[in-house]
């Protein structure tokens, strides 16, 4: 990632709404692929899979 991307990112992040949505991508991706997620039981233990590949701006 250049300099100019991370920038970027590190802006939309310091936006509450960049923040929720990074927080929701974060979030859902432990609950399928960490195995000590309290929520991995009922995501990736069942056979969910994460298949998000980066926080996009619509």
């Amino acid at each position: 990632m250049g300099n100019t991307q991370k920038s970027a990112v590190s802006a939309v992040l310091k936006t509450p709404m960049g923040k929720k949505a990074h927080d929701a991508f974060y979030n859902a991706k432990q609950r399928c692929e960490n195995d000590k997620n309290p929520s991995y039981p009922l995501y990736g233990k069942l056979g969910v899979r994460f298949r998000g590949q980066r926080v996009a701006r619509v």
